[in-house]
């Protein structure tokens, strides 16, 4: 067990294997409660698939001159797909903060060895990666339903979808410190979500906010992937790690936003209040 007051844990061997050992009880335990609440898991599947029918009902009356859909269904899909991804994962930190803050457990997990900031991104990264495999097989559904098939190249499109959503989930990180001190941070969501669509749809034609803002240049990948059919090889290097340089930029401003919350919630001795 470890004081309140400790800063973080010295990376070693042992540390590392104590990470290891986290990460893959925590995909477990995040398998295991949906399964467990499988009705819940189902209700939030058909939802997605919903706003999806409606949208592409929408693209079909207003004939592909929705800005959403870009030039068509084909678009459309993989905007959603990645606006999905974007969304679960940005919105689960700050939800599962407010839950353990409810249920006790969230100061247990700062009085642990790995501390809370180790704990929580660990779990975030262990969602992520369910997340992710629930929106690649939203995405066969929507092509079954729209009847549009697109190639989809996992080998690809999945690690640029984890690349693409680190950079989100740092911002999810600075959300779930702001929950560590305001507990109620829900109504944020909102303007998350219309700001996360734009830069979506913006960067089909701004092509800068690739080089500086979070999410665009991997969803301008992943198109050209899925939809025009391109190889890692048609992609040059410095926009391949230029993505990734920025997802990891952000996600460690996240993390350093969320250890400061963390501190001070330390030290007005509200982390485990609610």
């Amino acid at each position: 067990m470890r004081p309140l007051s400790a800063g973080w844990p010295r990376a070693t061997p042992d540390h590392a294997l104590r990470l290891i050992r986290l990460f893959v009880v925590t995909l477990r335990l995040a398998v295991a409660l949906r399964r467990r609440y499988a009705l819940n898991f189902a209700g939030q599947a058909l939802a997605v698939l919903a706003v999806f029918v409606l949208l592409w009902s929408g693209v079909r009356i207003g004939q592909d001159k929705f800005a959403w859909a870009g030039d068509g269904t084909a678009t459309m899909i993989v905007n959603f797909m990645v606006f999905t991804a974007a969304m679960t994962a940005f919105s689960r930190v700050s939800i599962e903060i407010v839950r353990d803050s409810m249920q006790g457990t969230l100061e247990g997990f700062a009085l642990s060895p790995l501390g809370l900031t180790s704990v929580l991104l660990v779990r975030t990264l262990a969602n992520m990666l369910l997340d992710i495999a629930f929106c690649v097989v939203s995405v066969c559904v929507m092509m079954l339903i729209s009847g549009v098939w697109l190639p989809l190249r996992l080998h690809y499109v999945i690690p640029l979808l984890v690349i693409t959503v680190m950079g989100v989930q740092g911002f999810g990180l600075m959300l779930g410190g702001l929950a560590l001190v305001y507990k109620q941070v829900s109504s944020l969501f909102v303007f998350c979500q219309f700001a996360l669509l734009g830069l979506i749809i913006a960067s089909r034609e701004q092509q800068w906010l690739a080089l500086y803002l979070p999410l665009s240049g991997g969803a301008r990948v992943i198109r050209s992937v899925m939809i025009e059919g391109s190889h890692a090889g048609d992609f040059s290097a410095p926009m391949i790690v230029g993505v990734a340089l920025n997802s990891a930029a952000y996600l460690a401003i996240g993390l350093l936003v969320l250890r400061r919350f963390e501190e001070a919630a330390r030290n007005r001795g509200i982390l485990g209040h609610y």
